[in-house]
């Protein structure tokens, strides 16, 4: 039975791989690229911004927070950080400004498997006995065309289910060191993943979410190109000691335009 098992969901994946893949998307070099979540009854979706080149990312990363000031309460998704990947040495550099000036304040090792995209990506090696990936019909949003793939993974002791809806563009643009949900994406080589639908039932009760991929451009603009020229350098002249990841993390999550709020210098007086 488990050999059956298996040989049925090696063909499940040779159905999807060759799939009507006549259209296929445009890979580039660089550019922006933006990655969106919406959660439960929320109106719009947040976005984080990744710049790209051959060589590195730039990570925009934000956090959410809330300031009562005299004029009223101000709640936001601002950037707290910009960390700087380097592709080619697997290395992070993490600065507190988007500007050819920033200088590094801490450098880390980073994993090249696991670029700054998080959260998201779902094993290819399914649990036959409780997960299952399957091959949705296509479906027409807006005019457009996109294939769809449905991953369920459930644990009934757990009363717990999940079921994730991706969708896929074969037009287009899609960076192509940026390989933003690897095992799924892989699957559809001349794709883009472009949205993920995620419902996820935990005794009786039902959360939903969705988070959204897009290229924003295929190009940097003047200032963006001397951002990356300048931390290149800084990459190769740092002295900074390179620190574990755990504690890269612990850098207060301040966001930069509320870094002198008094709230901010009471709670980290050093930083």
């Amino acid at each position: 039975m488990k050999k059956v098992l298996r040989l049925l969901n090696a063909f499940i994946f040779f159905l999807i791989i060759t799939h009507d893949l006549s259209a296929q998307v445009t890979e580039i070099d660089k550019g922006l690229y933006m990655i969106g979540f919406r959660g439960p009854n929320a109106d719009t979706a947040t976005y984080d911004s990744i710049w790209f080149t051959r060589g590195a990312i730039i990570f925009e990363k934000k956090v959410f927070n809330s300031l009562q000031f005299d004029t009223g309460l101000y709640t936001g998704y601002d950037p707290f950080r910009y960390s700087y990947y380097d592709l080619n040495n697997c290395k992070v550099y993490d600065y507190n400004n988007f500007s050819d000036t920033a200088q590094p304040v801490c450098r880390y090792n980073f994993d090249k498997k696991c670029l700054p995209v998080y959260g998201l990506v779902r094993p290819v090696q399914v649990d036959t006995r409780r997960d299952s990936v399957k091959l949705l019909r296509d479906t027409c949003i807006n005019s457009q065309v996109f294939k769809r793939l449905r991953y369920l993974e459930r644990r009934p002791k757990m009363e717990y289910r999940r079921e994730d809806i991706f969708y896929f563009s074969c037009s287009g643009y899609r960076p192509k060191n940026l390989n933003v949900n690897g095992p799924y994406e892989d699957l559809f080589p001349k794709c883009a993943i472009i949205r993920i639908d995620v419902l996820t039932y935990y005794h009786d009760t039902l959360h939903t979410g969705n988070s959204f991929y897009k290229t924003v451009r295929t190009k940097l603009s003047e200032n963006e190109e001397k951002i990356f020229d300048r931390w290149a350098e800084n990459a190769k002249s740092s002295t900074l000691p390179i620190i574990p990841f755990e504690d890269a993390i612990k850098i207060p999550w301040i966001p930069i335009r509320f870094r002198n709020h008094p709230i901010y210098k009471m709670m980290y007086p050093d930083f």
